[in-house]
């Protein structure tokens, strides 16, 4: 009949409201677990729009660039770093943002005039939609890892010389 229909339909709505509500109560404390996870990562993570401009920069970037998250966010690379690594990083951001690929590289960071070493990671950031909406990385420090092996080289090529000239 008309009315059972009705409702059923009053039914399903109510428990559609009740579902939408709960999943929108639930979601302040998902995005807090979320930012908690993040903020103290040990990594430096940060989020560029397509524009290049800085939109998130976890605790780990601000302490590896003595800046705060303030002075980070809407600026571009090019705010920080040298001319000609600005435009690498850009490059790697538009090439992650136009093939949807992930760049994974280990490379020399000389911003702030330091010399370190670090491994990244850039992938790009997809919103609900699937579109990309920006890029991301997450980078860590490899200065030590990477001296520690030219050492190593060094001492072999030193040790190699000496051997040819002993045998000589």
């Amino acid at each position: 009949t008309l009315e059972s229909a009705a409702l059923v339909r009053s039914i399903r709505y109510a428990i559609e409201r009740t579902a939408r509500q709960r999943a929108e109560a639930s979601l302040p404390d998902s995005e807090a677990l979320y930012q908690a996870l993040v903020e103290n990562l040990p990594v430096c993570v940060l989020r560029k729009d397509l524009a290049g401009r800085f939109i998130f920069a976890n605790r780990a970037y601000c302490e590896f660039t003595k800046r705060t998250a303030e002075s980070i966010l809407g600026k571009t690379d090019y705010d920080f770093s040298p001319q000609e690594v600005a435009e690498k990083f850009h490059e790697d951001d538009r090439l992650v943002a136009t093939t949807g690929g992930q760049i994974r590289v280990v490379e020399i960071n000389e911003t702030d005039d330091r010399t370190r070493w670090v491994e990244v990671i850039k992938t790009p950031v997809y919103d609900a939609r699937g579109g990309i909406v920006g890029t991301q990385a997450i980078f860590w420090d490899v200065t030590a890892q990477h001296l520690a092996v030219e050492t190593l080289k060094q001492a072999k090529e030193a040790a190699e010389a000496a051997s040819t000239a002993k045998s000589q």
